[in-house]
């Protein structure tokens, strides 16, 4: 019987855009489906996610990365933990 093996995740370059809660509608036109925040409610916006099939809120500082599998948001720590610019 052989033991656990170290491995490594691969790196994989996704596009993301941080909701500022300003930019709503750059992140529209990039194809995210959100609906606006309430003028007294823009800390956040409502993200669909696909995966959960279902909205889920997006607070200003927060990412919303898309790759394959459509958008869905990053709590800004683990964002920049997880994540660094790539050409």
């Amino acid at each position: 019987m052989t033991g656990p093996a170290k491995y490594r995740k691969k790196p994989v370059a996704n596009l993301a855009m941080q909701w500022t809660g300003e930019n709503y509608d750059d992140l529209h036109e990039w194809g995210a489906q959100v609906i606006a925040p309430k003028l007294s409610l823009t800390n956040y916006l409502r993200l669909y996610v696909d995966a959960n099939f279902a909205f889920l809120d997006v607070r200003v500082g927060e990412w919303i990365i898309k790759d394959a599998s459509g958008f869905y948001p990053c709590n800004a720590d683990r964002f920049a933990e997880t994540y660094e610019p790539a050409e």
